[in-house]
């Protein structure tokens, strides 16, 4: 038995390469929200596909601890021979190997994996981490017995030489690439025919915001400050899932990227896109780095403590908007 546990668009990308490549899972577990990007890139009918119940930060603590103690029900189907995971801290996945005969496991980067290990490293434990280890058994972050396979996004990293001793270290970048063209293959071409990409963030889910819904609010007056303009919203994939919809019925000005690709990372998409407007994700930075002078942040106007330290930071190529008139 082969299961695979992983939680966003990356790691999605990364086991539908492996099943490409001739890979063969017998399940896959995954929040709800991600169905249909599931849907998109895996067509198999002999995968079983469990769907965790989906914990939004916007629907408050008690609904998030809820869908947790409720998720931890479905530690059974993470029973495998082979598991592979994209967060070995997890509470369900210690659960499982507390409480059922796991074997191998393979660990899934989607590219933070060394940023958080090293800070980790640099940091104190807290009280839930002290609690895992105590009630379930946990390891640092890669170093379980379990884990014999790192999938990472660079193997070439010095920090990987350490884990070498006793874990194999594989590259994700081919693996994204085989389900990229696939998906591709199967898809219409993405167009964005010039409209703006607006990128949106969950500041107010983050507590970046300088007031609740503060992003809902400067998108409406961007959309209504430039109404002969085109715009094309990718949500980002934290975010509920109808979170924008009262703007998108309002404004006929704006519209909602298609599926699959708005459940995509947006960076796989760069090469389309003409001119990005955002906050003050990495998205924006990235874009910005590759195409300078096409991306635009409106975190200057947000006035939350996060956003003017981002602002302070002049990232490269990227403009601040002053003015909802663009």
């Amino acid at each position: 038995m082969r299961v695979a546990y992983i939680y966003n668009p990356f790691q999605i990308l990364i086991v539908a390469g492996l099943i490409e490549q001739g890979t063969h899972f017998q399940r896959i577990v995954i929040p709800q929200k991600l169905e249909q990007l599931v849907k998109n890139l895996i067509k198999r009918d002999n995968i079983e596909f469990v769907y965790l119940r989906d914990a939004f930060v916007s629907e408050g603590i008690f609904k998030k601890l809820f869908a947790i103690f409720e998720n931890l029900y479905f530690y059974k189907k993470l029973i495998a021979n082979e598991l592979f995971v994209a967060n070995d801290q997890s509470i369900l996945f210690l659960a499982a190997l507390k409480f059922a005969d796991i074997g191998s496991v393979t660990l899934i980067d989607e590219g933070a994996l060394e940023q958080l290990i090293i800070r980790e490293r640099l940091s104190s434990a807290r009280l839930i981490e002290k609690l895992k280890w105590f009630l379930l058994g946990r390891h640092m972050r890669g170093m379980h017995p379990k884990i014999t396979n790192i999938i990472v996004n660079d193997p070439q990293r010095p920090i990987w030489e350490e884990f070498r001793v006793n874990k194999k270290i594989s590259h994700s970048t081919p693996l994204v690439k085989i389900a990229l063209d696939c998906l591709f293959a199967s898809q219409t071409k993405t167009s964005f025919n010039n409209a703006v990409i607006l990128a949106t963030s969950p500041l107010t889910e983050n507590k970046n915001s300088s007031f609740a819904d503060q992003e809902l609010s400067m998108i409406s007056d961007l959309l209504e400050n430039n109404s002969t303009k085109n715009f094309i919203l990718k949500m980002h994939y934290r975010e509920h899932p109808k979170k924008y919809k009262k703007i998108i019925d309002k404004y006929k000005n704006i519209s909602l990227m298609n599926s699959p690709f708005n459940e995509l990372p947006l960076q796989l998409l760069f090469s389309e896109i003409d001119k990005l407007i955002g906050f003050h994700s990495s998205v924006v930075t990235q874009f910005g780095t590759m195409f300078p002078g096409k991306a635009f942040s409106l975190s200057g106007m947000v006035e939350s403590s996060h956003s003017k330290r981002f602002v302070l930071t002049k990232p490269n190529g990227v403009n601040f908007i002053a003015s909802y008139k663009i």
